[in-house]
């Protein structure tokens, strides 16, 4: 039985598991033995403190690599049959994580999980941990294949049914501090920003409006289909599209939503009225369309799109913006939580560009233009005057 999960585990390393496998692996991960057996394999002189529902991919091999590192500085000579079994635990700890990550949970259960870790909720009630570092195929609970992850980014399988079947939906949640990618099954992809919730079919329907419902931030590129349109559906406002490249931001806690244009043609209409298209507004690329909450009305305008997708790359851009919106951006991409006492700085506008800085790096910048003081504990922000 040994030889056998050594067997799939060498298997599952090159993608050439089968499901069958994968499931008896799964069940062997799960006993005491195989743990004790784990731990017994890094026990030099000294106890690893190796905490199982924590592992990542990542962790384990740098703690492997550290490892083998120390044991030669220390001289510490193994036997041929200590150091392949190392390495056999090394690959036990790297599918740990794997099957950790697939882990399925209750709406109960969900309750209590970190609110910073990316989160799929299946269209059986289920959810599951995103890790990152995994690379893995993600199944409901019925053992069902869902998609395929590749550590940032989920693919599902590119296929429309023309079954007159209902549709069956997912829910991607991105907390603060992270992004995250989707191709959707008819081949659109989907950029999701920190703190943003995407609901979308796992199959689309031939004969049907390819709609998905965002709360957040997202940029998208839409798969031309000329029969069976793409919506995004958002609180406020709604795009309609049959294939193109455009930007939505309807975050809760912002004042205005809008969408940007970057490539092709779209239509935004009001989420307000339901029969709202035939006040559809058409953009044309560098065209913003904002909904504003108060008059409940679209105006548009033309903009450089750079600086409103900057974001999926990683990069933060402030052109002329108010401190109070670029506070809650900072939020966001920084996963930190902001309190402004000094209320005079919300209205003056700053310019800048930010990659590889930390918060105190951006907030040290504004401090350029105007003098404040701040205090960072804990991943909370205070500003002073």
């Amino acid at each position: 039985m040994k030889l056998k999960i050594e067997d799939i585990i060498i298997k599952y390393i090159n993608n050439e598991a089968t499901d069958d496998e994968l499931a008896i692996l799964n069940e062997a991960l799960k006993s005491e033995e195989t743990k004790k057996l784990l731990e017994s394999c890094f026990h030099v002189d000294y106890m690893l403190d190796y905490e199982f529902q924590s592992f990542s991919s990542k962790t384990a091999l740098d703690k492997f690599n550290k490892q083998t590192e120390e044991i030669v500085s220390l001289k510490i000579s193994w036997r041929k049959k200590s150091i392949n079994i190392l390495k056999y635990a090394a690959m036990i700890a790297i599918v740990i994580s794997t099957a950790m990550t697939i882990k399925h949970f209750s709406q109960k259960d969900i309750k209590s999980l970190d609110k910073n870790v990316i989160t799929l909720e299946l269209n059986d009630g289920s959810t599951i941990i995103i890790d990152l570092n995994a690379n893995q195929k993600i199944v409901n609970s019925q053992g069902s294949l869902v998609g395929k992850q590749d550590r940032d980014k989920l693919v599902y399988q590119n296929e429309l049914t023309q079954n007159k079947e209902s549709l069956s939906y997912n829910k991607l949640y991105v907390p603060y501090g992270k992004r995250f990618q989707i191709e959707l099954s008819d081949g659109t992809l989907v950029y999701l920003n920190s703190g943003s919730t995407l609901r979308y079919p796992v199959r689309f329907i031939k004969g049907i409006s390819r709609e998905v419902f965002l709360e957040g931030e997202a940029y998208f590129k839409v798969s031309k289909d000329k029969n069976d349109s793409f919506i995004v559906n958002t609180s406020d406002i709604n795009t309609e599209v049959y294939g193109t490249v455009f930007n939505v931001s309807s975050y809760s806690n912002d004042y205005k939503k809008f969408v940007v244009l970057v490539e092709g043609s779209i239509g935004v209409y009001s989420s307000e009225f339901k029969n709202a298209k035939q006040d559809l507004i058409m953009l044309t690329p560098n065209k913003k369309a904002s909904y504003n909450n108060q008059s409940k009305k679209i105006t548009t305008k033309d903009v450089a799109v750079d600086n409103y997708i900057a974001w999926k790359d990683g990069v933060l851009m402030f052109e002329n913006e108010r401190f109070e919106n670029i506070l809650r951006k900072l939020e966001r991409h920084y996963n930190v939580s902001i309190q402004n006492n000094y209320t005079v700085l919300n209205e003056i506008k700053f310019t800048g560009t930010f990659d590889i800085e930390s918060i105190e790096q951006v907030l040290d910048a504004f401090q350029g233009y105007r003098k404040f003081k701040y205090e960072l504990t804990n991943d909370k922000i205070i500003i002073n005057q």
